[in-house]
């Protein structure tokens, strides 16, 4: 399935933001950093949601720490990115789509979170006597 020309941007825009904060990798967290000011739909949805993109940012920073900024091109996406471009398409498809946008990005982001919530609340209850 291919990507709308937002899509395309939100991708190329995580590689950027990957790039700048010198992380080998893109990941989810880039993803979501370029979706936070991409413009459109994607980005007044985080923003309505309460993710704004400065502190996006600064928790990704603190969070992961920076590498060499300015470095090449990263090393391409780590596998948690690809099962979200993945879903994506999943989405896009299920929704009767034929190209992938920045919202079926979100979609599947959220999917992925919902489905690692699922199996830590089926531990819990498995640990708990």
């Amino acid at each position: 399935m291919r990507y709308d020309q937002r899509a395309t941007e939100l991708l190329l825009a995580a590689g950027e933001q990957a790039r700048r904060l010198g992380h080998s990798c893109v990941s989810s967290v880039h993803l979501l950093l370029a979706a936070s000011c991409c413009g459109g739909n994607a980005e007044n949805l985080l923003r309505n949601a309460g993710v704004e993109h400065g502190l996006t940012q600064l928790a990704l920073q603190g969070l992961y720490g920076c590498g060499t900024p300015g470095m090449p091109l990263p090393q391409g996406w780590t596998p948690q990115a690809r099962r979200i471009l993945h879903l994506a398409g999943t989405e896009a498809k299920n929704l009767g789509s034929r190209e992938v946008g920045p919202l079926h990005i979100l979609l599947a982001m959220s999917a992925q979170e919902l489905e690692v919530y699922m199996s830590l609340q089926k531990e819990e209850q498995r640990l708990l006597p």
